[in-house]
């Protein structure tokens, strides 16, 4: 409560930010007449009643349709799980957005693109695609939305020197990196409950929150939607009371929530109004993106394929220091927000571009640095030498 009280006191005192909260809190009192409320109330219930009922409905058939996570070397649950968590989310999602009045042009290119990635998921997730044919499915559905949308990721800030650094038609081939970075880096982090569904909470909201203050309430509130749509699932990923019966997020999910949030992104930082800062969006994301170059980066320096699954990630790391997965999961969190929080005082206070960069450039190092030594440094919380759960 204490570090969100400080963000809205800094970004009050910078001008632009007071200017874009005060258009945001008109639009606020326009939606709170009554039947803007029972709209926003409508479209709250109905994501949060079709993600639960879709978890409860299709939970007893994953087994039937092949849904199920089976353990392997690299897991460290029990039993055969249900992975159809990322299915829910989807379909939480779509019941109330087919009805909203929505800007078809890009909301609707959202939908086509979304669904064709939860659906090469579920194929992933029954099937085990190669990782050549997800990329290639990846690439293609990107590049499509992207030339569709005609937003390429040509945009990427303001420098010294440079003035507006705009790279053109290449920025197609920089969004379809971002997208599938962005859906590559949630699947790698996916690795103890909650951690992927909590680390896409944390991005969503932080991406809610300043599209809110800039004033871009349709984005706004597709982020809220999918933040709703992901309690459910959270909720019985985690086994929490009454739900102890849990599920997974499975392919379907992640590609679900890494191309919502480079979608998302990529609309808030190239769009004419710039609600957000290119570079903030690598903040936003900052953990994810950072565990996946490093992962890769060792991967290539012993030798192996950058796309080899092992036990590398950030997570594997508290879990072989001895913390019980519940455990490693808020030391995983705890590190995200407070990277993707630097970020976010940093946009809101009006941070100029180039030292964004350069701070960044430099947590990078120190992660790469530090990353070997975290297990170390957090091992004092552990309570048995093994998790027994996921």
């Amino acid at each position: 409560m204490g570090f969100i009280l400080y963000v809205f006191w800094k970004a009050t005192q910078n001008p632009r930010a007071v200017a874009y909260l005060n258009g945001s809190c008109l639009q606020l009192i326009g939606y709170g007449a009554a039947s803007n409320m029972e709209y926003f109330l409508s479209i709250t219930v109905t994501t949060l009643a079709t993600a639960f009922v879709a978890l409860l409905m299709l939970r007893p058939l994953s087994t039937r349709l092949g849904f199920v996570d089976i353990p392997n070397a690299r897991t460290v649950h029990h039993g055969h799980v249900p992975n159809i968590g990322g299915l829910s989310v989807y379909l939480g999602m779509l019941a109330p957005v087919l009805f909203m009045d929505v800007d078809w042009q890009y909301q609707g290119l959202y939908i086509l693109g979304v669904s064709i990635m939860v659906l090469t998921g579920a194929l992933d997730d029954l099937k085990e695609l190669s990782a050549k044919s997800r990329l290639l499915v990846q690439a293609a559905v990107s590049l499509l939305m992207l030339v569709l949308a005609q937003y390429p990721v040509s945009y990427l800030g303001e420098f010294p020197i440079l003035g507006t650094f705009n790279i053109g038609g290449l920025g197609y081939v920089v969004g379809v990196f971002a997208i599938i970075g962005s859906i590559n880096a949630f699947n790698m982090i996916d690795g103890i409950d909650g951690l992927a569904g909590s680390v896409a909470l944390i991005a969503l909201a932080q991406i809610c929150l300043l599209l809110f203050i800039r004033g871009n309430t349709d984005l706004c509130l597709l982020a809220l939607i999918v933040i709703v749509a992901l309690i459910p699932y959270l909720i019985l990923n985690l086994g929490l009371w009454p739900f102890e019966r849990k599920v997974f997020m499975g392919d379907a999910g992640v590609m679900f929530v890494g191309f919502t949030i480079a979608w998302l992104l990529i609309n808030a930082t190239q769009s004419p109004s710039r609600y957000i800062s290119p570079i903030s969006a690598f903040w936003i994301i900052s953990l994810p993106f950072m565990d996946i170059l490093e992962v890769i980066r060792t991967r290539l320096k012993q030798g192996k394929s950058p796309f080899q699954a092992d036990r590398q990630h950030i997570h594997h790391l508290f879990l072989n220091a001895g913390l019980p997965a519940k455990q490693a999961l808020v030391a995983v969190l705890i590190l995200a927000t407070s990277t993707s929080g630097l970020g976010l005082v940093l946009e809101l206070t009006g941070a100029k571009e180039w030292i964004m960069v350069l701070l960044f450039i430099i947590l990078n190092a120190a992660y790469f640095h530090v990353k070997p030594h975290l297990g170390k440094l957090f091992k004092r919380w552990a309570v048995h030498p093994y998790p027994h759960d996921h």
